[in-house]
């Protein structure tokens, strides 16, 4: 079964991502090995003959090499970021930088077990000590040239931790001082550490909308050990403390979400995020909040492609189980497929994958065992 959705693809159109490393995509899904040459700014990169050429080739219904993860969703019958950008944007727009998705460097106190030192500073001594170095990476915000803004509608960010970047705090505070930032929405990915001071919260007052994504991926016990560095009565109480913002100065404009990346860590326990959810809506100025749930990829430290088809069709199966009511929607339908997408480049062995996880369990002194029992209890032994 393949969805049918118009050729084209809006994201390409209208969407420029800046990488943690400083280069350019279309969006945080294409795949790099799909070369769209060498440019030092967004501009630059959206008006490029190399993304000309991508998005004729889209509108000529030719799949793109960069662009298979969507087409591997699409033949799977499921919803592909391609047909949701499709079907969120409006026919008919002249090709313009409308969508930004930038990263604010990797500075983050956290060493969650879906990242890398690519997005987070934390892990690099630990990536020594395992042999691991890459001094390429950069840890702050890359210079946006303000002329970039003239058409932006929306804005997406993510880190590191956005709310611990002082030139993050300066793009706020300039966008809203130029009044630009009544016409753009932000959607903000934040692990929750701790609350913003008003260097951060005065200017996000001042946009049109702003969606704040809290990233938990396990409740209690099990949050600290997948996203080390974390203190799960912590989070509650930045949780809480947004809350509270929101109510106390009736910001009208905010939405707030859970942003659950759906991992082999986590997949057999959907059902108490469901569950923590529930309780958190009945907090003062989080009664919209929702859960938004994506499948990690690309990483095999993490990816749930790399278990044996058996393995990975019992946890699509959990999964769709836990999905009741409204959270059975296209989009979760399209999570619960992408775990049975096969034959990732790369895969590890169960033993091997143990071992990486013993090892980082040794040098973050957490027990695999203790956090996620179930699981242990699932691939011990287990030979592919």
């Amino acid at each position: 079964m393949t969805m049918q959705a118009p050729y084209g693809c809006r994201t390409a159109d209208y969407n420029v991502w800046q990488q943690p490393d400083g280069r350019f995509s279309p969006c945080c899904v294409y795949k790099g090995t799909d070369y769209l040459g060498s440019h030092t700014d967004m501009a630059s990169f959206h008006a490029s003959p190399e993304m000309q050429k991508l998005r004729s080739d889209l509108d000529a219904g030719i799949r793109r090499p960069g662009c298979d993860r969507c087409w591997q969703i699409e033949d799977l019958g499921a919803w592909s970021q391609r047909i949701q950008s499709n079907n969120s944007w409006p026919s008919g727009l002249p090709v313009a930088l409308r969508s930004i998705e930038m990263t604010t460097g990797r500075v983050c106190t956290l060493k969650c077990r879906t990242c890398s030192a690519w997005c987070s500073t934390a892990w690099e001594s630990e990536d020594r000590a395992r042999g691991i170095i890459d001094d390429s990476l950069t840890n702050t915000l890359a210079p946006i040239d303000a002329a970039v803004f003239q058409d932006v509608e929306s804005i997406k960010v993510t880190g590191g931790e956005p709310f611990l970047s002082k030139d993050f705090a300066n793009t706020l505070q300039s966008l809203a001082a130029s009044g630009k930032s009544a016409d753009i929405g932000l959607d903000i990915f934040t692990n929750c550490s701790a609350f913003p001071g008003r260097d951060f919260t005065d200017s996000l007052r001042q946009f049109k909308h702003v969606t704040l994504n809290f990233s938990i991926d396990g409740v209690g016990q099990r949050n600290d050990y997948i996203r080390s560095g974390s203190i799960w009565s912590e989070t509650v109480d930045t949780m809480r403390e947004w809350g509270r913002f929101i109510a106390g100065y009736q910001q009208s404009q905010f939405t707030v979400r859970i942003a659950h990346t759906i991992s082999t860590f986590n997949v057999l326990y959907f059902e108490e995020m469901v569950m923590f959810e529930k309780q958190a809506m009945t907090w003062q100025g989080l009664h919209s909040l929702c859960i938004t749930s994506w499948l990690a990829d690309g990483k095999s430290l993490f990816d749930t492609r790399f278990l044996p088809r058996s393995i990975r069709e019992q946890l699509s199966n959990l999964y769709i189980c836990n999905l009741k009511g409204d959270y059975l929607d296209p989009f979760r339908r399209a999570v619960a497929a992408k775990l049975l997408i096969d034959d990732p480049a790369g895969s590890q062995s169960i033993p091997d994958w143990l071992a990486t996880q013993h090892l980082l369990d040794q040098l973050r002194n957490q027990h695999m065992q203790s956090a996620l029992p179930e699981l242990v209890g699932m691939l011990t032994g287990y030979q592919r």
